[in-house]
């Protein structure tokens, strides 16, 4: 990462470069609040929500869903994460609208470096593009707490190159 908001922002496609102005637009709307979780109590008051944002991303794309469909990874999944914040190297980040999640990213911490792990969205808000508010937030966010690395880890979804990502 870069060490401001406005060397990120320069350095993206002028396609994203629309979309990042677009949704810092968005939002200014009353409507729309961004949210951090990093204490354990906090992330526990918000994993259903997590867990059903995840899964909605994965609606009518892949058979039996995504991966909470199996309740051993969740399980798993949900003690990982009550350890790992304890020690302060989780991360959830998400934008809500009018006080419903919208969308969520799911960070894990180490060092100046920020890893997504998971992320969802609900399909019913996509004319917000909740990704495009978020990516906005969180990144700036990141910048402004002195992360100077965000890794996307393993995968080749376009989203990531947009977002300045390389392999």
């Amino acid at each position: 990462l870069p060490r401001t908001w406005d060397a990120f922002v320069a350095a993206t496609h002028q396609t994203i470069r629309r979309k990042i102005h677009k949704a810092k637009r968005r939002a200014d709307d009353p409507d729309v609040q961004f949210h951090t979780a990093s204490e354990p109590e906090a992330i526990a008051a918000i994993w259903d929500e997590f867990v059903r944002l995840h899964q909605s991303r994965f609606q009518d794309k892949v058979v039996g869903g995504g991966v909470f469909t199996d309740p051993t990874f969740e399980c798993f999944l949900r003690r990982a994460v009550e350890s790992l914040a304890a020690q302060g190297k989780v991360r959830l980040l998400w934008c809500s609208y009018r006080g419903v999640p919208i969308s969520i990213q799911f960070y894990l911490l180490g060092g100046e470096t920020a890893n997504m792990y998971q992320s969802g969205f609900d399909p019913a808000f996509a004319h917000l593009e909740p990704g495009h508010l978020l990516y906005s937030f969180t990144v700036e966010h990141l910048i402004d707490g002195g992360f100077t690395k965000l890794d996307f880890l393993r995968g080749d979804e376009s989203y990531k190159a947009d977002w300045n990502g390389k392999p």
